[in-house]
């Protein structure tokens, strides 16, 4: 947090620069009569010391005012009005430092209120948009980060569960995932380098494999994704060809699925 605060302060006065080099090329306020140089170098380092009195009266305003005015808005013209009135008394003296003429402060105070409240929301605007953005854009990548963090999790979580399942085959057998066939209180597990079989429910292998890439066909198959090769249809009877060569029946109740994943048409 404080690394952003930090960028956000550097970002907002590289900002500040900006402008005050733009209203320094401009010369507005019957400036024009004098070096575009000092035309900038004064509107840089006025705007550079308008931020620095502007953004913590703002912030002081919007958190002091929070209970009583519920508008952000408003919380915010109240804090820069303040910050305006401040930055009309320090004006003058920048004036002087940089044009050595003396400077009344009471006759100038109207003149310059208005422009300074002027410069100064023009100032504060483009400086809040800019943090909003700001904000935006690290709230969304800390919600991607924590997307991504919890689909890291997930995917862990799904990986072990199905390394547990394959890690009670025998290491010869280990291999990619083919199929399962239920047999009494058996399954036959099928993968690239063979089968064994596992003294198993039916119900609690597809609950190990539930986030595993796969169907379940037919009542006592269950096969995976990648394995499956070829589709036949026979009438009305749907076999699957997988890698293996092995052929696996779909029953109605389960021919949905196969058609969803787009192995058949519908």
């Amino acid at each position: 947090m404080k690394k952003f605060i930090n960028h956000n302060i550097f970002k907002n006065v590289l900002l500040m620069t900006v402008i005050g080099l733009v209203l320094g090329a401009l010369r507005p306020f019957g400036m024009v009569d004098i070096p575009v140089y000092l035309s900038m170098s004064f509107w840089v380092l006025t705007c550079i010391l308008g931020y620095g009195i502007y953004a913590p009266i703002i912030v002081l305003s919007v958190e002091s005012l929070k209970r009583r005015l519920h508008r952000q808005w408003l919380r915010v013209a109240i804090g820069a009005f303040g910050a305006s009135v401040i930055m009309t008394a320090v004006v003058p003296i920048i004036t002087w430092l940089f044009f050595a003429y003396e400077v009344n402060f009471v006759d100038r105070f109207m003149e310059l209120f208005p422009r300074t409240i002027l410069v100064g929301t023009v100032i504060t605007v483009v400086s809040l948009m800019r943090t909003h953005i700001d904000t935006q854009k690290a709230a969304l990548t800390q919600t991607e980060e924590a997307l991504n963090s919890a689909l890291v999790v997930q995917q862990d979580d799904m990986d072990s569960a199905s390394r547990q399942f394959m890690a009670q085959l025998p290491i010869e057998k280990q291999g990619d995932l083919l199929c399962l066939q239920m047999d009494d209180h058996y399954i036959k597990v099928y993968t690239e380098k063979g089968h064994h079989m596992l003294l198993m429910r039916f119900k609690d292998a597809l609950l190990a494999l539930k986030h595993y890439p796969g169907y379940q066909t037919h009542r006592s198959w269950w096969v995976a994704h990648q394995a499956i090769s070829q589709v036949k249809r026979e009438e009305r009877r749907l076999t699957l060809t997988l890698t293996n060569g092995l052929q696996v029946p779909v029953s109605k109740t389960h021919i949905k699925a196969i058609k969803e994943a787009g192995f058949v048409a519908s």
